[in-house]
């Protein structure tokens, strides 16, 4: 088996907390510190871990300390973000304030072994109008300096006890007008038809199941085309569907993918999510097409050059012209890749991106 068919072996295991079909054999650490390194760059390590501690695999005494290492301080960080979580929710549970927690924990709590998921940042989805009020509650009670940015999405500097928060004002940028109203409607309703997720004995205000599964794939699908992204958020994807496969609701999920001109990557990325990371078939609420599988190997390639949000295999990795250059190549390359999978919708990616740097750099 090779070192890629390793890895997927034991992420499958791991993901869906089966057993490995892997006979007991001894890992060479050369072949330990490659399968780490595209673990971490994929933000999948803490599955890995747990199966390499769990499996049938003999490490070397030094590699197993390692493994054990990274396994504790992957659950540390997750119970200190759920601690944090958890106090965030309490410090608005008597405010008048609407909002939602999205990925991250939220996601987490679904996995068989919750704290093996690599935990990042905490966001949150408030209204719009509820927003200042958040914020100014944030600076009084954290004792923080936040940063209000009016093109940006979300507000900046809101970090507690080492752990950062998002403040967003709307969930992702859609590119093409008609789908951007279309979004922004549908996720402003969303505050009324919220779900429950226990945290620390706390509820945390989360989307519903079939607003939920449609945001985390949108978040992806758009960090894939602009510059790249990880397994993880493909894991946390698979995760939803087959946890909430009865609650979703596929007809009206078809509806809010066809509006966004989406249905077709959605599609291709399910392929991923069963023929690569083993999702029951039965668990993808369509019927798939052979054009959907087709892209399988596309996707996986551009996964697993670029790593967790395109940060690896790059040329040049300071902020600058040569940066931004590079990062718009990177772009147009995938879209062009993507474009029969969302034709619509990423035709307008490369005259919105451009504009937006563009101002970026006239406000700075």
């Amino acid at each position: 088996m090779t070192l890629k068919g390793l890895f997927f072996e034991l992420l499958r295991c791991g993901l869906w907390n089966a057993e490995s079909g892997l006979k007991l054999k001894t890992l060479q650490s050369s072949s330990y510190k490659k399968l780490m390194w595209i673990s971490e760059s994929q933000t999948v390590a803490g599955l890995i871990a747990d199966c390499l501690m769990n499996g049938n695999l003999v490490l070397d005494k030094k590699d197993v300390m390692d493994v054990y290492g990274k396994h504790r301080k992957i659950e540390s960080q997750n119970l200190l973000v759920n601690k944090e979580l958890a106090d965030f929710c309490k410090l608005f549970e008597h405010e008048n304030i609407r909002f939602v927690i999205v990925k991250g924990q939220t996601v987490g709590a679904l996995y068989p072994h919750s704290t093996s998921r690599m935990p990042g940042d905490i966001d949150v989805y408030v209204h719009p109008e509820d927003m200042e009020q958040m914020l100014v509650i944030l600076e009084k009670e954290w004792s923080v300096s936040i940063l209000r940015d009016e093109l940006s999405k979300h507000a900046e500097g809101v970090v507690h006890n080492g752990v950062d928060f998002e403040i967003h004002r709307r969930l992702t940028d859609i590119y093409r007008k008609k789908g951007f109203d279309y979004w922004e409607n549908l996720y402003r309703q969303s505050f009324h038809s919220c779900k429950y997720v226990d945290i620390n004995e706390v509820q945390v205000p989360v989307l519903e199941p079939t607003l939920n599964v449609l945001y985390v794939f949108v978040h992806m699908f758009y960090h894939l085309v602009l510059l790249g992204v990880g397994l993880r958020q493909f894991c946390d994807m698979a995760v939803i569907l087959h946890s909430c496969k009865s609650d979703i609701r596929s007809t009206e999920l078809a509806g809010h993918l066809y509006a966004l001109g989406l249905y077709d990557a959605f599609c291709a990325v399910g392929h991923v999510l069963v023929d690569v990371l083993g999702m029951p078939e039965d668990d993808f609420p369509f019927a798939f097409q052979p054009k959907h599988r087709k892209y399988t190997k596309s996707i996986l390639e551009d996964v697993l050059k670029r790593g967790n949000f395109g940060k690896y295999n790059r040329k040049y990795n300071r902020a600058g012209w040569m940066h931004s250059l590079e990062t718009g190549m990177v772009t147009l390359q995938h879209c062009f890749r993507y474009f029969p999978l969302a034709s619509k919708e990423l035709s307008w990616v490369i005259p919105k991106q451009m504009i937006y740097s563009v101002r970026l750099k006239i406000s700075s």
